[in-house]
């Protein structure tokens, strides 16, 4: 039953079994549509597969009842950035910052969402304070030097984005645990 499916969707999220996800908590919702949960579980699986359009209409209903949910702030404001909404995405990365300060990735939001709006010097500002707040995380420091990287390319400062660009690349050639991702962010620059 719904209850069930909820379950193994839940435990298909927390590995990342997305596709599986989907699946399962898609049958689980059809049955019980109002569960705000399964709401929550499928919007966040489909966040994370990159189906913005369809997170949000389910997500967005719910917003203003979860007001205390700062992974749902969270999901909406990566894919109000995928849909070229940063104000919204602004805005609730805000409250996420507000409701978590201690993690970066509130910090990265915002920086995102100042630079997809244009405000260079925000995103700047934004990204230097998620790189204070994650130090010792390593994949972290590899998206913001890319993140960096792009804020002072809006800057027009090319010689300290260069910079940057080099010193990452030195770095994920010397870690040998450098995904794709990491390699794929530096390569956006």
């Amino acid at each position: 039953g719904p209850v069930a499916q909820m379950a193994l969707g839940e435990a298909y999220l927390l590995t990342r079994r997305i596709d599986d996800t989907i699946g399962t908590l898609d049958a689980a919702f059809k049955a019980q549509p109002q569960d705000l949960y399964a709401r929550l579980l499928l919007g966040a699986a489909l966040t994370q597969r990159g189906e913005c359009q369809r997170a949000l209409s389910l997500q967005e209903e719910v917003l203003e009842e979860s007001l205390g949910r700062p992974r749902l702030a969270y999901n909406l404001a990566v894919c109000y950035l995928q849909v070229g909404r940063p104000a919204d995405a602004a805005r609730l990365a805000e409250r996420y910052v507000t409701q978590r300060p201690a993690d970066p990735r509130g910090a990265v939001l915002q920086g995102d969402a100042a630079l997809q709006s244009g405000d260079g010097r925000a995103a700047l500002r934004h990204y230097e304070d998620a790189e204070r707040l994650g130090r010792g995380q390593g994949g972290l420091r590899v998206s913001l030097a890319a993140r960096l990287a792009r804020a002072h390319l809006a800057l027009r400062s090319p010689a300290r984005a260069v910079a940057l660009a080099e010193a990452l690349l030195t770095h994920i050639a010397g870690a040998s645990a450098a995904s794709p991702l990491e390699e794929g962010e530096l390569l956006a620059v």
